[in-house]
């Protein structure tokens, strides 16, 4: 399942829904997102203003969204390119910053289908232009006044530092970010560390299908060429023969790791997902048994290691390893 990272500081922070709506709230820094999936049911683009070579168009995405009415995502951009082509039926994801229950503005739009994306805001953006927009009028209003009592250049200097000091004040007031009760906090910081281990143990088990599939075919690819020296049967071949004994033996090791590694992902991902929908049912499942996962992490990290060292001790084998390498190239 694809993760959603927190658009303010890239943390992993939410699994995206296959179809559905995924409300979420990043652990650092505390904004709030609401991130729609559907199939897009109707897209529109209408020019409302702006020079011919570089208009704004107002843009309204219809989705169809389980357990809900279709939703509409409205927001208007400037530019004279078209935002995120898509056609009806792609599976689109549409991202917005929340204030409390409320949209507070579009972040990002993404056709999962064609794998394009578009950056529209960036979280708070609104928030920091109507707190600008605020400080300009107070410099203005304060430095214009101060003109009755001092010279211009004393004048313009308040209003400046005014303009600055409101707009600073008000962008840290008016952010759309949300405050946290300690002990939520607690339950945020662990949920969302279980994503990102998660979704580190996904990508290695990944890799480790991928070994796995390498080191089988230049197994195979080893094999043949044993064959063909048995069958030759020259003396001379028996160095090689006995390099590629131990080849063998060096790639049926490595082999049986990975798929310790492998099953120990699985069932470390599984325990994770247990974790994860027990701590949304703590009532029911008040035990915390974050020590035995971790312990079993540990048992991973160790197999790993072995994994490591085992690497470590062909590269120093420079007979073995360029068997090996030359068994795989030929593999691919």
């Amino acid at each position: 399942m694809a993760m959603f990272n927190c658009p303010t500081c890239y943390k992993t922070i939410g699994e995206l829904p296959k179809s559905g709506t995924l409300l979420v709230l990043c652990a650092d820094c505390h904004f709030k997102y609401e991130v729609l999936r559907g199939r897009l049911i109707e897209r529109t683009s209408v020019r409302v203003g702006g020079p011919n070579n570089d208009p704004i168009r107002r843009y309204v995405f219809r989705l169809d969204v389980p357990n809900r009415d279709a939703a509409s995502v409205k927001f208007a951009r400037q530019g004279p390119e078209e935002v995120l082509q898509a056609r009806p039926g792609d599976d689109v994801v549409i991202v917005h910053t929340m204030r409390g229950s409320r949209r507070e503005e579009v972040l990002a739009a993404h056709n999962l289908t064609t794998g394009e994306s578009f950056a529209i805001n960036a979280p708070g953006r609104r928030s920091k232009t109507t707190a600008d927009t605020w400080g300009v009028a107070v410099g203005i209003l304060l430095g214009g006044g101060m003109l009755l009592i001092v010279p211009l250049f004393p004048a313009a200097l308040f209003g400046l530092f005014a303009a600055i000091g409101t707009s600073y004040v008000l962008a840290q007031r008016l952010r759309p970010v949300h405050d946290v009760q300690p002990d939520e906090q607690v339950f945020l910081e662990r949920k969302q560390s279980w994503l990102s281990e998660k979704l580190r143990l996904q990508e290695a088990r990944a890799r480790i299908d991928g070994d796995i599939a390498d080191r089988q075919r230049a197994r195979q690819c080893l094999v043949d060429l044993q064959h063909k020296m048995l069958e030759v049967g020259l003396d001379a071949y028996k160095p090689r023969l006995h390099s590629i004994d131990v080849a063998l033996a060096v790639l049926d090791k490595q082999t049986a790791l990975d798929l310790s590694l492998r099953d120990g992902y699985d069932r470390s991902i599984k325990m994770i997902e247990i974790e994860q929908d027990a701590s949304a049912a703590e009532d029911i499942f008040p035990d915390d048994l974050t020590p035995i996962v971790l312990e079993k992490l540990d048992e991973l990290k160790a197999l790993e290691e072995q994994q490591a060292e085992l690497a470590r001790e062909l590269e120093t084998n420079v007979e073995i390893e360029q068997l090996l390498r030359t068994g795989r190239s030929d593999a691919v």
